[in-house]
């Protein structure tokens, strides 16, 4: 059994790439992200044990590790072939003049788009790092 952590699954990049890669029974996908996507729930042919949501802010950085907890009591290393974190989830704004934006709003992007997945990363290397099977981060 292949397993896919993907962050930022709600929309976009993310949701499509889950859609792919639950497309083979051979792939558990372990969805990161504040909203559950519709489309993949309801997703033809898709079977439930095939995809776990996390409703999860990325934002949350003292969380990550109770966060990774939980990802890793869904998986059982004696089924796992190979094992991929796609850091995928992130952040635009804040967009516009550097004296106009709102400390809070810098710090959110910082934390989503840098902290959080240099923490996701070191968490998957800790829970992964003595298993002897193929894994990518």
């Amino acid at each position: 059994m292949r397993y896919f952590i993907i962050t930022g699954t709600s929309r976009g990049i993310g949701e499509s790439l889950a859609k792919i890669l639950l497309n083979d029974e051979n792939n558990q996908v372990i969805c990161i992200s504040r909203g559950m996507s519709e489309n993949l729930n309801f997703q033809s042919g898709l079977k439930p044990v095939n995809v776990f949501n996390f409703s999860f802010d990325l934002n949350n950085l003292s969380d990550i590790e109770s966060l990774f907890q939980s990802v890793f009591s869904f998986i059982n290393e004696d089924t796992v072939d190979s094992i991929y974190l796609i850091n995928n989830a992130g952040i635009l704004s804040p967009i516009g003049p550097i004296e106009k934006t709102i400390s809070e709003d810098v710090i959110r992007n910082i934390n989503v788009n840098l902290i959080a997945p240099i923490l996701l990363t070191s968490h998957f290397i800790k829970y992964t790092k003595n298993w002897k099977i193929e894994k990518e981060y």
